[in-house]
């Protein structure tokens, strides 16, 4: 199936960008840390995005289908917070009282979850993107699991929005070591268009001299690296295959300049 177009979607991408940080907060503050900082990061499942399960609190289900946010805690039925009629600052005081009620309180950071505004989603579109993320995602895992190499979990983070992972160059396995990263955003500061990115750290000399895929350029405003418009995806029947063959040519052009 194609990917969805996803026109007209910013209040909707924002709605589920406010409501990713409020399970991604109850995450960062009980799950056990992680390497590079992965313990932070969501994961994506059909529906859309899990913190998976959590010691001694359940799991927590951000559902972009019903859209609502799902507690379900340990041995008792599931619990759901609409989104509908909600604020970010709203749904947290709902989230929080839902994990209390349980018998599994969590204190959490809430210093990202300020926002007063009634949430303004379309739940069309919403289903559209967790079909899209979820069809991304398992496009990046298979070129993931192709790869030598250590590799970082594939993530989606609460503050940014966007799906990545790295790849190591050598057999340290820290984001300060030489590595490449792969992902996907559904809009940055400039880029407000999703769009498929790589980059390599540290960025070499020369770098943008380097060949790149079809539909791919060099992005230098802030940030160097790669960038594939979503927009040259969405409607292809083939364009899993284009973004594992697309992460591929990418890996295998730019990998070399780092030292390993």
């Amino acid at each position: 199936m194609p990917l969805p177009a996803l026109i007209g979607w910013e209040n909707t991408r924002a709605t589920l960008h406010q409501a990713a940080r409020v399970i991604g907060a109850v995450r960062a503050a009980v799950a056990p840390p992680e390497p590079n900082w992965t313990h932070l990061g969501l994961r994506v499942v059909p529906r859309g995005l899990t913190t998976s399960v959590l010691p001694a609190v359940g799991e927590l289900l951000l559902d972009f289908l019903t859209p609502a946010i799902v507690y379900n805690p340990p041995g008792q039925k599931s619990v759901a917070f609409a989104l509908s009629q909600q604020t970010q600052q709203s749904l947290a005081d709902a989230v929080v009282q839902g994990l209390a009620a349980s018998g599994h309180p969590v204190a959490f950071k809430r210093d990202r979850i300020t926002d007063r505004a009634t949430f303004d989603f379309d739940p069309r579109l919403a289903a559209d993107y967790a079909r899209a993320l979820y069809t991304l995602a398992e496009a990046f895992r298979v070129f993931r699991d192709d790869l030598p190499g250590q590799k970082s979990p594939l993530v989606v983070w609460p503050h940014g929005f966007d799906l990545s992972f790295l790849w190591f160059a050598t057999a340290e396995a820290s984001e300060q070591a030489p590595h490449m990263a792969f992902g996907f955003s559904p809009g940055s500061p400039g880029l407000d268009r999703p769009y498929v990115y790589s980059y390599v750290y540290p960025v070499p000399e020369e770098l943008t001299d380097r060949d790149l895929p079809p539909h791919t350029h060099w992005h230098i405003e802030g940030w160097t690296g790669t960038v594939t418009a979503y927009d040259d995806l969405a409607g292809r029947d083939d364009a899993s295959a284009v973004v594992v063959d697309t992460l591929h040519a990418l890996y295998t052009s730019l990998s070399p300049a780092l030292d390993r």
